[in-house]
């Protein structure tokens, strides 16, 4: 399989492998579907279908450029939000006894 010394280390670099070659993949074919979706009028016309395919593989490869950036920005900012401590301190909250603790939020949260 792979050469390391555990078998979870082997498993992870495999599935790590084959999630990367199933986005590539992926990525392949969406560019080529929108690129002959584009292209389709003038593939069933016969008149520069070489160009239009080219151009709709352009577009569609600047769209999907264009999700990546937007979720390369969104979601280091979604992490500075921090839910899932939001929701221990929201969870400590309801469970505090006293005034004291129901304002620290710090009910059965370790630091």
């Amino acid at each position: 399989m792979v050469g390391t010394i555990s078998v979870s280390a082997g498993q992870r670099i495999v599935i790590k492998a084959m999630f990367y070659m199933i986005v590539t993949i992926s990525v392949i074919g969406l560019v080529v579907a929108g690129a002959l979706l584009y292209a389709f009028g003038a593939l069933s016309q016969g008149t520069r279908r070489g160009e239009t395919v080219a151009d709709g593989t352009i577009y569609i490869a600047i769209l999907l450029l264009a999700i990546v950036i937007n979720v390369a920005i969104i979601s280091p900012a979604l992490l500075l939000l921090q839910p899932l401590r939001l929701r221990r301190v929201l969870s400590a909250e309801k469970a505090a006894k006293s005034p004291r603790q129901r304002f620290r939020g710090i009910v059965g949260i370790s630091h």
